[in-house]
Protein backbone atom coordinates (compact mmCIF):
# COMPACT_ATOMS: atom_id res chain seq x y z
CA UNK A 1 0.00 0.00 0.00
CA UNK A 2 1.25 3.50 -0.86
CA UNK A 3 2.15 5.54 2.24
CA UNK A 4 0.43 8.66 0.84
CA UNK A 5 -2.77 6.62 0.51
CA UNK A 6 -2.35 5.61 4.16
CA UNK A 7 -1.95 9.26 5.21
CA UNK A 8 -5.04 10.33 3.24
CA UNK A 9 -7.14 7.46 4.57
CA UNK A 10 -6.24 8.23 8.18
CA UNK A 11 -6.95 11.97 7.91
CA UNK A 12 -10.23 11.32 6.09
CA UNK A 13 -11.28 8.89 8.84
CA UNK A 14 -10.29 11.35 11.58
CA UNK A 15 -12.45 14.05 10.05
CA UNK A 16 -15.34 11.65 9.36
CA UNK A 17 -15.26 10.25 12.91
CA UNK A 18 -15.03 13.68 14.58
CA UNK A 19 -17.59 15.80 12.70
CA UNK A 20 -18.16 18.16 15.64
CA UNK A 21 -14.46 18.90 16.19
CA UNK A 22 -13.86 22.54 15.23
CA UNK A 23 -10.25 21.89 14.16
CA UNK A 24 -11.30 19.04 11.88
CA UNK A 25 -13.97 21.29 10.37
CA UNK A 26 -11.34 23.96 9.68
CA UNK A 27 -9.07 21.45 7.91
CA UNK A 28 -11.94 20.20 5.75
CA UNK A 29 -13.08 23.73 4.97
CA UNK A 30 -9.52 24.73 4.06
CA UNK A 31 -9.13 21.72 1.74
CA UNK A 32 -12.40 22.52 0.00
CA UNK A 33 -11.46 26.20 -0.34
CA UNK A 34 -8.43 25.42 -2.50
CA UNK A 35 -8.81 26.12 -6.19
CA UNK A 36 -8.04 22.51 -7.11
CA UNK A 37 -9.35 19.28 -5.62
CA UNK A 38 -6.47 18.05 -3.48
CA UNK A 39 -6.10 15.00 -1.31
CA UNK A 40 -5.48 15.53 2.41
CA UNK A 41 -1.71 15.07 2.20
CA UNK A 42 -1.31 17.77 -0.45
CA UNK A 43 -3.83 20.10 1.22
CA UNK A 44 -2.06 19.79 4.59
CA UNK A 45 1.28 20.34 2.87
CA UNK A 46 -0.06 23.63 1.42
CA UNK A 47 -1.52 24.54 4.80
CA UNK A 48 1.82 23.82 6.46
CA UNK A 49 3.58 26.14 4.01
CA UNK A 50 1.00 28.83 4.80
CA UNK A 51 1.66 28.42 8.53
CA UNK A 52 5.45 28.11 8.25
CA UNK A 53 5.50 24.38 9.00
CA UNK A 54 6.96 21.47 7.08
CA UNK A 55 6.25 17.80 7.74
CA UNK A 56 9.40 15.68 7.40
CA UNK A 57 10.50 12.07 7.69
CA UNK A 58 14.05 11.97 9.01
CA UNK A 59 16.13 8.87 8.32
CA UNK A 60 17.80 7.56 11.47
CA UNK A 61 21.09 5.66 11.47
CA UNK A 62 22.95 4.08 14.35
CA UNK A 63 26.60 3.16 13.76
CA UNK A 64 25.98 3.39 10.03
CA UNK A 65 23.00 1.02 10.10
CA UNK A 66 19.56 2.25 9.04
CA UNK A 67 17.16 2.19 12.03
CA UNK A 68 14.08 3.74 10.44
CA UNK A 69 12.27 7.05 10.00
CA UNK A 70 11.23 9.58 12.62
CA UNK A 71 8.40 11.99 11.80
CA UNK A 72 9.02 15.61 12.67
CA UNK A 73 7.70 19.09 11.98
CA UNK A 74 10.15 21.71 10.81
CA UNK A 75 9.15 25.11 12.19
CA UNK A 76 10.15 28.10 10.07
CA UNK A 77 10.84 31.53 11.49
CA UNK A 78 7.57 33.41 11.94
CA UNK A 79 5.42 30.29 12.50
CA UNK A 80 2.35 30.85 14.72
CA UNK A 81 3.53 28.39 17.42
CA UNK A 82 6.51 30.29 18.72
CA UNK A 83 7.82 32.33 15.80
CA UNK A 84 11.19 30.58 15.96
CA UNK A 85 12.85 28.20 13.54
CA UNK A 86 13.35 24.69 14.88
CA UNK A 87 12.34 21.04 14.83
CA UNK A 88 9.56 19.31 16.76
CA UNK A 89 9.84 15.54 16.73
CA UNK A 90 6.46 13.83 16.63
CA UNK A 91 8.02 10.76 18.25
CA UNK A 92 11.48 9.45 19.10
CA UNK A 93 10.48 5.95 17.98
CA UNK A 94 11.83 5.13 14.49
CA UNK A 95 9.53 3.35 12.05
CA UNK A 96 11.06 1.01 9.48
CA UNK A 97 7.84 0.86 7.47
CA UNK A 98 6.78 4.03 5.65
CA UNK A 99 3.15 2.87 5.79
CA UNK A 100 3.24 2.54 9.58
CA UNK A 101 5.08 5.85 9.85
CA UNK A 102 2.51 7.68 7.70
CA UNK A 103 -0.34 5.99 9.58
CA UNK A 104 0.93 7.38 12.90
CA UNK A 105 2.26 10.66 11.52
CA UNK A 106 -1.00 11.62 9.80
CA UNK A 107 -3.02 11.60 13.01
CA UNK A 108 -0.31 13.26 15.10
CA UNK A 109 0.20 16.03 12.54
CA UNK A 110 -3.53 16.79 12.48
CA UNK A 111 -3.56 16.97 16.30
CA UNK A 112 -0.46 19.18 16.20
CA UNK A 113 -2.18 21.57 13.78
CA UNK A 114 -5.54 21.80 15.52
CA UNK A 115 -3.89 22.37 18.92
CA UNK A 116 -2.58 25.70 17.62
CA UNK A 117 -4.31 28.52 19.52
CA UNK A 118 -6.57 30.47 17.14
CA UNK A 119 -6.08 27.74 14.52
CA UNK A 120 -8.96 28.95 12.34
CA UNK A 121 -7.70 32.54 12.39
CA UNK A 122 -4.21 31.44 11.30
CA UNK A 123 -5.55 29.15 8.58
CA UNK A 124 -7.82 31.73 7.01
CA UNK A 125 -5.89 34.95 7.54
CA UNK A 126 -5.45 36.64 4.16
CA UNK A 127 -8.04 34.21 2.73
CA UNK A 128 -11.79 34.35 2.33
CA UNK A 129 -13.86 32.29 4.79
Amino acid sequence: MNHFYTFNREVKNLIKNNPDNKGMQVIERYRKSLRVDLNYYDALEFLGEHLGLELECKEVYERGKFKGYIPQVKLHKGNPYNGKAGIRKITEFPYKSLNKLFDYMSRQYVYFLIDLPDFEKHVFNDREH
